[in-house]
């Protein structure tokens, strides 16, 4: 908080201002913005965890592969693997 009322006192450049600080161009203007956008809220540690995971697999297709997976006995494994499209380089 100490960061944004020192730039709203516009006392010094921004450049100073992160330096005084201790922390990168880059830091500041997040910290400025993220007080702009929600208030002191937004100056709380966020999580860095991604929101979203891009290869998840869909619900309903992780059941259907534990199904076929299930409907196979263990000395017929090699005989009911899913066939999948091989990759040509």
């Amino acid at each position: 908080m100490e960061f944004v009322v020192a730039y709203k006192s516009e006392d010094y450049n921004f450049t100073e201002l992160c330096a005084l600080f201790g922390v990168s161009r880059e830091c500041g203007y997040k910290w400025i913005r993220r007080f702009e956008d929600d208030g002191v809220d937004g100056l709380k540690d966020q999580s860095r965890a991604p929101k979203t995971c891009p290869h998840k697999v869909d619900d309903a297709v992780r059941e259907l592969l534990l199904e076929a997976r299930h409907g196979c006995s263990d000395d017929t494994t090699s005989s009911c693997r899913l066939a999948a499209p091989r990759a040509r380089f």
